[in-house]
């Protein structure tokens, strides 16, 4: 089999069915493998972080793989950040990167898109995948390509595949045998640690299921579901792991946040005795912006084929066969289920549009949208950072992509456009007007791929995260894009919005449309969320505490 044919039936024996990306003279000839044979798809869009943001989506919203491609250097190198997001929120995302051929290597001349030496792309990759090559030797070019999506499996990281140009067409002579994950879990340590959560769980008076992102990256949420049933435990979910548990199942509290969330959910988290944290990352967004007041006494944290039980660490056991041998445990003794009602109230007060024709407001906006979302369950959420993405906390939404630990901008509209390749769902996109001036012509492919998602563009004129966390500062401005314009002219439905009137009418009609919908909404530059407003709170509470101790020193 040639090396490009084996490369794409490889992607595909792992369900990939699209590839994103854009073409480069280093990586023509493996484009037109993928026309020539008609699949996996190939969906262009216009600039290369987009192609990553993408792939990114794709993985997530299919809990497989997500595959980009790009040419070498300028391609690759403009597609680092987003797939320093992948890496950083553990999506499997494979990138294959054209390269100049062998024999041009050995000319002893400058290539163009070279930048140090030949080897400077994937040396750059290196930091921000779990696994790289560059396919240079047809002899063990099968193993390499094997090995590299293998490790995409069991890390749910991204990984880096150069290929050069001039062996695109080599026979490598290798049968196809697909890559699958390992469990490298060790059994007696695996037993260990069952062993002291069985003690520690059933000594405690008031445990609680947090729940992470790795729940959902490796496909678990029916089984934390039964797991939380079985011991009837009160589960909250961590900002990033929001959507690993159903919103309206009873025993669902909220979203942890430290001080920026609800006072309920805090006390209930920071109150107990036995915190079990499962697919958690442990980082300053996961811990409530660094407000969370937990007791390490007190964690059973499985993540990143780690159990970590107050000081005592255990290695080499994978989620899945921990949640597994929890649900098999007989002597694990239930407690009693509590309900929790309505975490929606106590996650946000949320003012009621009384004055319909009055100046939006943001808790107008996150009324109308829980109302909205309530009715349509099947559309999956997908928000940008910044306060669009906090005001997305209490949403009644269980499918939510979002960029929100390594918060950078410009994630929504290619996400939106992957997830609704991959799932044939129409996604509800909330983006600020900053993020939107990153991405936000690649909504503008949504008309030549039949895509019609429903996006909210937060228009203050700022960067709102700016402005609130430097209210005087004068570098947070924008620029005023016509966004309702210019959806209609990239082929969409544009519409303005002042009033929480007209933004229950534009929702309802741009349900309706078969095209993709834009609401510009215009809102108070000085107008945040409630929970953004919270965290603002939060991190000056910190701060002043801080100072405190520091001048008692």
């Amino acid at each position: 089999m040639k090396l490009g044919e084996f490369i794409l039936s490889s992607i595909e024996a792992q369900g990939v069915r699209h590839v994103f990306g854009i073409p480069g003279d280093y990586v023509l000839k493996f484009f037109q493998v993928i026309a020539d044979r008609g699949h996996p798809k190939m969906i262009t869009l216009s600039h290369e972080p987009a192609v990553g943001f993408a792939a990114d989506a794709y993985a997530r919203i299919t809990n497989g793989l997500g595959v980009c491609c790009v040419t070498y250097g300028v391609g690759g190198l403009n597609m680092v950040n987003s797939i320093a997001g992948a890496y950083a929120e553990r999506s499997p995302v494979v990138v294959l990167s054209g390269e100049p051929g062998i024999k041009e290597r050995n000319l002893g001349i400058l290539f163009h898109h070279q930048v140090k030496t030949f080897e400077t792309p994937v040396k750059i990759y290196q930091e921000v995948t779990e696994a790289s090559t560059v396919l240079s030797d047809p002899q063990t070019a099968a193993n390499e390509i094997r090995r590299v999506i293998q490790v995409a499996h069991q890390s749910k990281r991204p990984v880096y595949i150069g290929i050069p140009r001039d062996l695109i067409d080599v026979e490598i002579g290798s049968d196809l045998a697909p890559a699958t994950p390992l469990d490298l879990t060790n059994p007696d340590v695996l037993a260990e640690a069952v062993s002291e959560i069985k003690q520690r769980f059933n000594e405690s008076r008031s445990p609680v299921l947090l729940t992470g992102v790795e729940v959902q990256r490796f496909g678990l949420r029916e089984e934390i579901v039964r797991l939380a049933e079985r011991l009837g435990l009160p589960v909250v979910s961590t900002i990033l792991g929001k959507g690993t548990f159903p919103r309206d199942h009873r025993q669902f509290a909220g979203v942890y946040m430290g001080l920026a969330g609800d006072a309920e959910v805090r006390a209930l988290v920071e109150e107990s005795d036995c915190l079990l944290m499962l697919g958690t990352m442990m980082n300053d967004i996961e811990l409530g912006f660094l407000t969370a007041k937990l007791d390490q006494r007190h964690f059973i944290l499985a993540a990143s084929q780690r159990v970590t039980i107050s000081h005592h660490k255990y290695d080499n056991i994978s989620l899945q066969s921990l949640i597994g041998s929890l649900l098999r445990e007989p002597e694990l003794r239930p407690k009693l289920t509590r309900s929790f009602d309505s975490a929606m109230a106590r996650q946000c007060r949320l003012e009621s549009p009384s004055n319909r024709l009055g100046k939006i407001t943001v808790n107008n906006l996150i009324c109308q949208l829980d109302d909205f979302l309530t009715m349509h369950k099947e559309m999956p959420l997908i928000t940008d950072c910044g306060d669009c993405m906090f005001a997305s906390i209490p949403l009644n939404a269980d499918d939510v992509l979002s960029n929100s630990y390594y918060t950078s901008m410009g994630f929504a509209i290619p996400a939106a456009l992957a997830v609704q390749i991959a799932s044939d769902r129409r996604p509800l996109v909330l983006v600020g007007d900053g993020g939107f001036q990153m991405t936000g012509v690649e909504i503008s492919h949504a008309p030549r791929h039949g895509l019609n998602p429903v996006v909210v563009v937060w228009n203050n004129g700022i960067w709102g995260m700016m402005k609130k966390g430097m209210p005087r500062a004068n570098y947070t401005e924008l620029p005023n894009w016509p966004y309702a314009r210019l959806a209609e002219l990239w082929g969409g439905r544009g519409f303005q919005v002042r009033t929480p009137a007209e933004f229950s009418d534009s929702l309802i009609q741009a349900y309706k449309e078969q095209r993709f919908s834009l609401l510009e909404v215009f809102l108070d530059p000085n107008d945040f969320s409630p929970t953004l407003q919270a965290y603002a709170k939060g991190v000056d509470q910190r701060t002043k505490d801080s100072s405190r101790r520091a001048s008692s020193v």
